[in-house]
């Protein structure tokens, strides 16, 4: 469950520092990075929360600040886990870059987590400013979805 923040806890500071290991974003001048770095809103969840569902829409990414998360998904005997998540990485962009735009995996706080998020809006609005970092990101999505089928059609 999403528990709203009293307080701005993330500096702008640290925010442009997680977007700098990023992907596409760490390519972009300061000043962009500033930007983008402007829209994400934080977010906490409690260890065992789901922040992501598989085949459900998604409508913005996450950047893990503080926590550990489990990626998954559903397998032909049960749940495939593909994968963690730790700070300074990020998830759910690879259904901002589908053209379904559904989740390809299900994501759930292992711990407490302290997320940065960033809408779909603000996303592509960043993309379509930023075209090189679109295809990044599409060559990312593209490994990861890779990744998830080799793993499934191992059986984990």
């Amino acid at each position: 469950m999403t528990q709203p923040l009293k307080s701005s806890e993330v500096s702008m500071e640290r925010r442009v520092e997680l977007l700098s290991g990023l992907g596409g974003f760490a390519e972009l001048p300061v000043a962009v990075k500033h930007s983008i770095a402007e829209r994400f809103q934080e977010e906490r969840f409690e260890a065992g929360s789901e922040v992501v569902v598989e085949r459900q829409m998604g409508d913005r990414m996450y950047v893990v600040v503080e926590g550990i998360a489990e990626v998954s998904t559903a397998g032909v005997s049960g749940v495939v886990v593909l994968g963690q998540v730790l700070a300074g990485e990020m998830f759910g962009e690879v259904a901002l870059v589908s053209k379904l735009r559904r989740r390809k995996a299900t994501v759930t706080a292992l711990t407490p987590l302290v997320t940065l998020s960033l809408s779909s809006a603000a996303f592509d609005a960043a993309m379509e400013r930023h075209p090189q970092v679109r295809a990044d990101f599409i060559r990312s999505a593209e490994a990861k979805v890779q990744q998830k089928l080799t793993k499934v059609a191992r059986g984990g």
